[in-house]
């Protein structure tokens, strides 16, 4: 069947598509945001009358119905969409949530089991992705490996164009392409229109160069997406590696713009800020959407309308995925979005695991990370810790709680009945992927002294520092229990205190060992929920302290 028949539209680029917002927020069951109604209308340039009608809207598969109620609140009841426009971004090299707070949301494995849920019913569906996928870490081949593995995840994923920002240039972005796709048939185009001599410094094998302007989409419904990169964004690539320029957008665009003419609906991956983003519809309107960068990590749940323009943002890390969907209706399609939020809902079932090509994915990736002992090798680069560097003519270091228990019997009690002496077993557990007790992104906070001098280093090497002791809120603590008299040593081992005396809670003391102790593990991606006033009561400990 041809567009034609299908859509009612010429293959001519069609003009400009129209597009209203009808707002409207609403709460979806299951941690599903959805977002205002778009109206889009397609007209045919050639023709003075108004469009044909489309043909009857397709009625929603049965199997897809649970799905719509739980995450598409936007969609007409009981019709199927033409096609969905999957929008994600700011990945920052999180594959999937940690596991230890519970809901965390987020996650590769949950994306994936969405997409295909949709597919699985014949939904067509075009995918796209702003990038900066890549983010540096302590650690820079296992960041690299992160990055390589969501490349293949997309990939998985059937998605069709992949921008590239800041954060993967870093990587640097020619080496992250060579090990990623010019060995490989990928699904997507990547795409930056204004990245200057890109078949020099970025070849393809066959020719050509491994980064595009534009491409369209093969479904029915045909989304053209050109991706390009933004001033600050550019100048910020630049000041990092002088070796890349970028041209000027005005310039560039349009002649991006020409290459869409078969384009039902236009997307731009403008890999700059939203204040950058919402200027663009004024020079140009062809733009149907707009997916830029978030400053938050929660995005909002509703697209900015600019001179019928739609700015989408959706947030950090992947916890959401944006969805357009498109319905028939008259001579028009109409679209709805939907900000979805990943949550456990979406984890594959025991039953499918051994079948699921993302979660296999995920399993050969902390396979790598301990075939190549990453944990290992951060052990061996670990600095000093500050009280090491505080006393450098003292052989400080990590002893073990073991060491602290006879003089402070009741505190090691209390720690000993806490989650905290089990927290390495955890690791051991079998969950999704199996050897995290291998990766050092979780061992750090499993552990006493882990990538600190003298801290763990395995199991048996460092078996007296399994687990979360003492020394990790404290330090290491040998020159206490050679001195444990001495009031300098004490104090340095609870900095938040202003005198030997001092005991918790106390208001400011409570603030002070939160962010200096508390936070490095229990932070906003592993445990969003923890309060040190409610957790501090289950772990309290020291004389005369109030529970």
């Amino acid at each position: 069947m041809s567009t034609e028949n299908m859509t009612g539209i010429s293959p001519v680029r069609p003009s400009r598509t129209v597009l209203r917002i009808i707002a409207g927020v609403v709460l979806g069951i299951g941690a599903a945001l959805t977002a205002g109604l778009l109206l889009a209308k397609y007209q045919n340039p050639r023709s003075e009358t108004s469009e044909p009608p489309l043909g009857p809207p397709s009625e929603l598969p049965a199997g897809m119905k649970d799905l719509a109620s739980k995450y598409f609140k936007t969609w007409p009841a009981g019709q199927k969409p033409e096609l969905v426009l999957i929008m994600s971004g700011e990945q920052h090299n999180y594959l999937q949530p940690c596991g230890c707070t519970r809901p965390l949301y987020g996650g590769l494995e949950r994306r994936y089991n969405l997409i295909e849920a949709m597919r699985k019913e014949g939904l067509q569906t075009a995918a796209v992705d702003l990038g900066d996928l890549y983010y540096p870490a302590r650690l820079t081949d296992q960041a690299r490996l992160k990055f390589r593995v969501s490349m293949k995840a997309l990939n998985l994923m059937k998605y069709d164009a992949l921008a590239v920002g800041k954060q993967d240039f870093r990587y640097p972005l020619l080496d992250a392409l060579a090990e990623t796709v010019l060995n490989e048939k990928v699904s997507y185009r990547i795409l930056a229109a204004n990245l200057l001599d890109r078949e020099n410094n970025f070849p393809a094998q066959d020719g050509g160069s491994m980064i595009g302007d534009v491409m369209v989409t093969r479904t029915n419904l045909k989304v053209g997406v050109v991706g390009t990169v933004g001033q600050s964004v550019a100048e910020d690539i630049s000041k990092n590696d002088p070796s890349v320029k970028f041209g000027d957008n005005p310039k560039v665009l349009p002649a991006a713009l020409q290459k869409l003419n078969d384009a039902h609906v236009r997307v731009l991956l403008y890999q700059g800020s939203y204040e950058e983003a919402k200027k663009i519809p004024e020079s140009l309107p062809q733009f149907d959407v707009i997916v830029c960068l978030s400053v938050e990590s929660e995005p909002p749940a509703q697209p900015t309308v600019v001179k019928n323009t739609q700015i989408i943002r959706v947030g950090h890390k992947g916890r959401n995925v944006g969805l357009l969907s498109f319905f028939k209706k008259g001579d028009k399609y109409e679209a709805h979005y939907d900000l979805v939020l990943l949550g456990e809902e979406l984890e594959t079932s025991k039953d499918q695991v051994e079948t699921n090509p993302l979660v296999q994915l995920m399993e050969n990736y902390a396979k790598e990370v301990k075939d190549k002992d990453f944990r290992g090798l951060v052990a061996k680069l670990a600095p000093q810790h500050p009280l090491q560097t505080r006393f450098p003519k003292n052989q400080v270091s990590f002893v073990g709680s073991e060491k602290c228990k006879d003089c402070h019997k009741a505190d090691y009690a209390i720690w000993d009945k806490s989650r905290h002496s089990t927290a390495f077993s955890k690791l051991e557990e079998s969950r999704k992927p199996s050897n995290r007790q291998f990766d050092p992104e979780c061992v750090q906070c499993h552990t006493t002294g882990y990538g600190y001098r003298t801290g763990f280093v395995d199991e048996k090497k460092t078996e007296h520092l399994l687990n979360v002791g003492c020394e990790s809120c404290h330090g290491p603590g040998s020159l206490h229990v050679a001195d444990p008299k001495n009031v300098q040593f004490q104090l340095a081992m609870s900095p938040w205190k202003e005198k030997a005396g001092d005991r918790l809670p106390d208001p400011g003391v409570e603030k002070a060992i939160d962010l200096q102790t508390c936070q490095k593990c229990h932070d906003v991606d592993n445990d969003p929920y923890f309060k040190f006033p409610k957790f501090w009561p289950k772990v309290a400990h020291g004389k005369n302290v109030k529970k």
